[in-house]
């Protein structure tokens, strides 16, 4: 499983190593990465992990999952 997140503080990325950790023991990777993309092709389920912004998905994560939500991979907010 593939964990991508955006951070602000370091919690979120904390919060999905933790569950990582515990899920398969893969590494997550910043949605802000260069190899994101990649992972992206390599993998079918993604676990995308982000901070809440005024009761709202922030807008990068937002754009992130629209511009895969044709793509046939598995994403979990």
């Amino acid at each position: 499983m593939l964990g991508i997140y955006f951070r602000g503080t370091g919690n979120t990325k904390y919060c999905l190593e933790r569950f990582l950790d515990y899920y398969d023991g893969s590494k997550p990777i910043s949605i802000e990465s260069p190899d994101v993309i990649e992972a992206i092709r390599k993998s079918q389920n993604i676990v995308l992990g982000f901070p809440v912004h005024y009761s709202n998905i922030p807008k990068i994560a937002r754009d992130f999952m629209i511009g895969y939500a044709l793509s046939p991979i598995d994403i979990y907010p």
